[in-house]
């Protein structure tokens, strides 16, 4: 399998290319696509993307009362187990929807 490029990248690049609206809010690698038995792609066999914090996004504590506040609401929706300072939203999986 060729080297992956850092999550950063494939964002800024789908950023690029893409209108906001069509830019992908999770992205993962797979060594293969599930597939049927006919070959066509089996959308049921592939894997959910669950919330999660990108590898190559460092992470700061929120320090101030409100920070950690806003931090752990984000947490709890998106089900993560921490939010940092620095972090995006959108980036993390969140949608103007989010549950």
């Amino acid at each position: 399998m060729p080297p992956v490029p850092a999550l950063a990248e494939l964002r800024e690049l789908a950023a690029r290319r893409l209108p906001a609206w069509a830019a992908p809010s999770q992205m993962m690698v797979l060594s293969a696509l599930p597939r049927t038995c006919h070959s066509k792609l089996d959308r049921a066999g592939l894997p959910a993307a669950l919330p999660q914090r990108p590898p190559d996004l460092a992470y700061a504590a929120p320090a101030t009362r409100a920070e950690q506040a806003l931090a752990a609401i984000w947490a709890e929706i998106l089900a993560l187990e921490a939010v940092g300072l620095d972090d995006n939203f959108f980036d993390l999986g969140g949608t103007p929807w989010s549950p």
